[in-house]
């Protein structure tokens, strides 16, 4: 069965997707913590939480200045909501110690096909910290970004990527040692006749802290 015909046969999903492979941002022994939590963040190693189908693959290095998280999935999901939807496993958690301001960088790569007329719709993503749109985003305050423009024809998926950045930070009084800042991209048709296909995700964050 040709590509297409066998993405077409599945079934458009909000649901829990499975995962791909980890991507390795550097060498080092891997180890199967509960969660991300018990590493502490001053390790400077890269540990994958899973390799099981049915779950969103991580892994994550944490050095004394830096971090980086990633997640990967392979699940396609399928999206003719016009309001902003989580991309499946497109979720992950940054560590800003108590009193420092990091810089932020997010980036999202999938396989993505916008169906629908032409010239008449397009499918976008934004990301957002803790709720806060990362840059750059519109006037409007909504912070999309046309990932794709939607065409009638099924045979036109392509890799499409977004690149998003800004500053967070953790005030000197905040009353535990980190702030979590949940990262979280999301994605939308904002035609109502336009269908966004999106699969082979991979969204890796960096956050660089000042010393």
């Amino acid at each position: 069965m040709r590509k297409q015909a066998w993405k077409n046969t599945l079934i458009p999903i909000f649901a829990t997707a499975t995962a791909s492979l980890a991507f390795v941002v550097t060498p080092a022994a891997f180890a199967s913590p509960a969660s991300a939590r018990e590493v502490p963040p001053s390790s400077s190693g890269v540990t994958a939480e899973s390799r099981d189908l049915d779950t969103c693959n991580r892994s994550w290095h944490r050095g004394r200045n830096t971090q980086i998280e990633v997640i990967t999935n392979g699940t396609p999901q399928t999206i003719t909501n016009t309001a902003w939807t989580d991309l499946s496993c497109g979720s992950v958690n940054v560590q800003v110690p108590k009193g420092v301001t990091a810089h932020l960088t997010v980036w999202v790569n999938a396989e993505i096909r916008c169906k629908g007329p032409s010239d008449t719709g397009w499918c976008g993503g934004r990301v957002l910290a803790d709720g806060q749109l990362l840059k750059p985003s519109n006037e409007d305050g909504t912070g999309d970004f046309a990932w794709d423009t939607a065409e009638p024809g099924i045979w036109r998926w392509h890799s499409g990527s977004m690149i998003r950045a800004g500053i967070v930070k953790c005030p000197a009084d905040n009353s535990t040692a980190n702030c979590d800042k949940k990262i979280t991209v999301q994605v939308a048709s904002p035609n109502a006749n336009t269908e966004f296909w999106v699969d082979d995700t991979i969204v890796r964050a960096e956050l660089i802290r000042n010393s």
